[in-house]
């Protein structure tokens, strides 16, 4: 979403998705701030009170900033339904899930079914629901 900020938190440093997400934003060093593995649960939560809008996979930091008050955009990489949003959603007014129906392999690992899930979803898709927690 153009004219935003992007701070990336939580992830590893040196993340292949931070990777990408920085490329996304066109490299511009002004764009994305990334604080990935610099940052405690206090400090993380005062930068997610204060979002536009938080994107980020079913995790610790999306539930937390659901709790700010922040409006989050959460991609559940787990639809089963024992881990789906049905149950596992961060709570508030101003979440919204990403979620689309897959089956995980029986041989399938955990991290590769959710690699798999992720690869379902556009970049448009995603810019589409931030706009869409913006606008709300």
């Amino acid at each position: 979403v153009r004219g935003l900020r992007v701070v990336l938190i939580g992830a590893e440093p040196g993340d292949a998705i931070i990777r990408e997400i920085i490329a996304y934003a066109g490299g511009a060093k002004d764009a994305v701030y990334d604080f990935c593995g610099q940052t405690d649960l206090a400090e993380a939560a005062f930068l997610l009170r204060d979002a536009a809008v938080v994107f980020g996979r079913d995790s610790g930091p999306a539930h937390l900033a659901a709790a700010m008050g922040a409006r989050t955009v959460t991609l559940m990489l787990e639809p089963e339904p024992e881990n789906s949003a049905q149950r596992w959603k961060p709570l508030g007014e101003r979440s919204w899930v990403l979620e689309k129906p897959l089956e995980r392999k029986w041989h399938e690992s955990r991290a590769r079914f959710a690699a798999r899930n992720l690869a379902q979803y556009t970049p448009g898709e995603i810019v589409d629901a931030l706009r869409l927690a913006l606008e709300a």
